[in-house]
Parts: structure tokens; C-alpha cells; sequence
């Protein structure tokens, strides 16, 4: 049970959590609401106290989609006829929060993290009173680092849509294709697959080395890398993968610096395991593509975590110690960003194992030629 992991993280005096956060919610609730996923609005709400599963308190405009109507209570008023026209005139967020933690037997601490906005703050405290809320923002996220089975089938699953997308755009390479359309063809294939697209950057030739670039009507010509640096969401899970094509003959020094990157890439791969150090993978990860080639090669860092966020602790980065564990889920990357030139980029996802890493895709890492 997922509230049991978070109550394993709490710190001392908490008896309670309240979280608005739309990812802790899905974690702890199974539920995520469009608005809330979004745009964070109408949010959704999860309180967890000393035992017990997590208690979802939900916009009474939202009641429709939920199926087990016992297991949530309502807040604010919503217009409804039939069924559920006696449900959707409940009680002001605060009363119902109040009136949960009350029926959870909650002591006097409730940890909040960073999904509760200032205004709710603020009326949430003075509801509240005379308990007190203790701010946790760390909390959610250490307790849901290291992924079980389930959670990892997502990851795997939503990883591998990525990949099939990414291919299948470069399939359709050819002289004058642009930005524009190859991730469109991207994007089209995630929701064919059942995902939601989200990171979307395809850079042509010079504008590969721009980063997070929004796409443009620049064509592409032989000869040229693009670089793909694309995820995707499913079942609320992330992905967050680069690969780099060329239509025709690669460049020579495309293919050597394509091949430093991928060393350094695949040199932090063999090295996670439990007990490594992040910021010890960021230095694996830079010496090994200077030592392939790119000497003067630089980073801030070399990848992050991944999970219900697309970018989760740890940072793979220098003054990032804290060591692996199993079932820690995280991306691994080299990009080359030469304004003006080009942009080169491997990226994978990976999880720490009992006794080193696996990636969670499955698609070669080697630069893409399209004949």
C-alpha cells in the first residue's frame, strides 16, 4: 500500500499528510482528474493518517467519472440532475479536510508539500488549527523513488511507445521532410499507442542544438543529424528519450562525436548500480566521451529521474550523493549542443537491479543512417 511508504518517510511528530500534488495523488489514490492533470484545476486531493489506505477528497464536479463513489468525499457545490444531484452540494474543501483527518484520527502535524498553493495555505492552516501544518515537500517523492513491479511495467511500457514513435518518424525521412512533420508523426504515433505526447523537441541540422526547441518549418537536407529528444505520458508514468538520425552518408565527424557521446552514455549505464553515486555517474559519463574523442567535452548534468514527473531525483549531476538503490528509476544522457552546427543526443531510461541496471527500452543506441 502506497500509504504505507509514505508514512515510512515522515518525519517525527507527522500523523498525517495532505497533498494536492496531481502526481502524489495518483500515487496514493489512483485517481487523476483532466483539469487537475493539466491544469491544476479543480484539484484533487489525497489525506493519508496513522494507518490505513489514503482518502481521496474530490470536486463534487468530478464525482461523474469516479467509480467507487464510498471511497471519496466531496467538496464545493456542482449542478448535477439524477444521481448524483444529492452528492454535488457538499461541504467547503477546508470542513471536508478538517472533517476527514478528524475521522483518519489524526494528531496534531500535517505534512504538506509544494502541491498546496499559498491561498490554500493559508485558509488550510486556520482551518485547521489547532493542528499544525508541517511543510514536507520531499516527502511524496522519497517515498515513491524506488518503483515496484507495476509501476515499472508502466515505465517500461510508456518507454517503448517512445522508442516505436521515434522510429517510426525517422522511417519516413526523406529530402524537404521538416521539423514540423516529423513531430507531428511523433506525436500521432504516441496516441495511436495510447499515450499522451509531452516533451517534444526535433531539431534539424543547426537547430538541433537548440534546446526544447519548439518545431519549425526547417527542412531537412542529406547529410543533416536530427536530433530527437521526445517523451510521452501513460497511465500517468514518463518517458524522456533522444536518438539521433542523418538521411544519407553521416558527416566523418558526425559519426565520431555521435560515437564519444554514446561511449559516455553507455559507460554511465555500466556503472549504476545500488550504492552508486549520481554525481560518480556524471563524472563516468563526461571522461568517457572525452576519452572517445571529444575532448573538450562539457555538462551541467547527465540525467535525472523519472517516474510520475518527468524529471524526479536524483539529479545525475556534481554535489548529487545520495546512493542508488534498487528500483530506482532514472534517465542517463549525453547531449552536444553546437549552436550553429548541430545538436548530437543518446538518452536512455534505466533501473537500478539488484546487482546493476536495465534499460527500460529496447531500441538500438547506435546513430540512425537512413539510406
Amino acid at each position: 500500500m502506497n500509504a504505507d511508504r509514505l508514512r515510512a518517510q515522515w518525519p517525527e511528530g507527522m500523523s498525517a499528510f495532505v497533498t494536492a500534488d496531481p502526481a502524489a495523488v495518483r500515487w496514493l489514490t489512483g485517481l487523476a482528474g483532466e483539469g487537475h492533470v493539466l491544469y491544476g484545476n479543480t484539484p484533487l486531493w489525497a489525506v493519508v493518517g496513522p494507518e490505513g489506505p489514503a482518502v481521496a477528497v474530490v470536486p463534487a464536479s468530478e464525482l461523474a467519472w469516479i467509480d467507487d463513489l464510498d471511497a471519496v468525499r466531496p467538496y464545493g457545490r456542482f449542478v448535477y440532475s439524477g444521481a448524483l444531484s444529492a452528492l454535488a452540494d457538499a461541504p467547503p474543501l477546508e470542513t471536508v479536510i478538517r472533517s476527514t483527518l478528524d475521522e483518519l484520527g489524526a494528531g496534531e502535524g500535517v505534512g504538506v508539500d509544494d502541491g498546496l498553493s499559498y491561498p490554500h495555505g493559508l485558509r488550510l492552516a486556520e482551518a485547521l488549527a489547532p493542528r499544525r501544518l508541517v511543510a514536507c515537500p520531499d516527502v511524496p517523492v522519497r517515498a515513491r523513488r524506488r518503483k515496484d513491479a507495476h509501476e515499472l511495467e508502466a515505465l517500461r511500457r510508456v518507454n517503448r511507445i517512445a522508442e516505436e514513435a521515434v522510429l517510426a518518424a525517422i522511417a519516413t525521412f526523406r529530402a524537404g521532410v521538416t521539423e514540423r512533420e516529423l513531430l507531428a508523426h511523433v506525436r500521432a504515433e504516441m496516441v495511436a499507442r495510447g499515450a499522451r505526447p509531452m516533451l517534444g523537441s526535433v531539431g534539424i541540422g543547426e537547430r538541433g542544438a537548440l534546446v526544447d526547441t519548439t518545431p519549425s518549418d526547417r527542412a531537412l537536407r542529406p547529410g543533416e543529424p536530427v536530433r530527437f529528444d521526445v517523451g510521452c505520458e501513460r497511465d500517468g508514468y514518463h518517458s524522456d528519450i533522444s536518438r539521433t538520425a542523418v538521411l544519407g552518408a553521416p558527416p566523418a565527424w558526425v559519426e565520431d562525436a555521435y560515437g564519444a557521446l554514446l561511449a559516455g552514455e553507455r559507460a554511465a549505464i555500466a556503472a549504476a548500480r545500488p550504492g552508486a553515486v549520481p554525481a560518480d555517474l556524471y563524472e563516468i559519463a563526461v571522461d568517457a566521451v572525452r576519452a572517445a574523442g571529444l575532448g573538450d567535452f562539457d555538462r551541467t548534468h547527465c540525467g535525472h529521474g523519472i517516474g510520475l514527473r518527468i524529471y524526479e531525483p536524483p539529479l545525475v549531476a556534481p554535489g548529487h550523493t545520495d546512493p542508488l538503490e534498487t528500483g530506482m528509476t532514472l534517465c542517463l544522457e549525453t547531449p552536444l549542443y553546437m549552436t550553429g552546427v548541430a545538436g548530437l543526443q543518446v538518452e536512455d531510461a534505466i533501473v537500478i537491479t539488484d546487482d546493476g541496471c536495465e534499460r527500460l527500452g529496447v531500441a538500438p543506441q547506435d546513430l540512425v543512417v537512413v539510406a
